[in-house]
């Protein structure tokens, strides 16, 4: 009965990157920290939540906090958006998972997911006893990397590649 579904979203092959590949990906990625954005991440909420603190005025028997703590509590809230939630993601495992119509990506509530027919080419890099793959596709203007895979042993490498040349990519 439902075996079209089985077909499309069971996966090839699926595992969980190295612990310390995934702390060196993190550390690298803080170090590129563009301030403007976090500034503006932070806030985001205020045109969101001043107007519910507002209309909270309209309320019959209740009464919302004063203006000056609901915007602490904004601004808390933006804080929280812009660094606790990504701090929390990088003690998740990424896991990378092959379908047949895609790859994905995901680590704590970040997935990226690549259509296989977006995918241009695989580049395969040996670094000290490690393989890596790098993902490439074809952007509007320019080719692009959409990801850098770790590929723990020589069992998941082989598997990869195999069901990446089936496919084929």
């Amino acid at each position: 009965m439902f075996s079209w579904l089985k077909k499309h979203f069971t996966p090839l092959i699926r595992w969980r990157e190295p612990a310390d590949y995934v702390s060196a990906l993190n550390l690298e990625r803080s170090k590129d920290l563009d301030w403007k954005a976090y500034l503006i991440i932070v806030f985001i909420p205020f045109p969101l939540m001043l107007p519910i603190w507002w209309l909270a005025n309209y309320i019959p028997n209740r009464t919302p906090p004063p203006f000056w703590v609901a915007c602490l509590l904004i601004l808390l809230l933006g804080v929280f958006l812009a660094f606790g939630i990504p701090w929390i993601n990088s003690f998740c495992p990424r896991e990378v998972t092959l379908y047949r119509k895609s790859l994905l990506l995901a680590q704590g509530n970040m997935t990226r997911f690549i259509a296989i027919k977006e995918i241009e080419e695989v580049v395969f890099i040996k670094i000290d006893q490690r393989m890596f793959a790098q993902v490439f596709r074809q952007t509007s203007q320019k080719r692009k990397m959409a990801m850098q895979i770790c590929l723990p042993d020589a069992e998941t490498s082989e598997g990869f590649i195999k069901h990446l040349t089936d496919l084929n990519v």
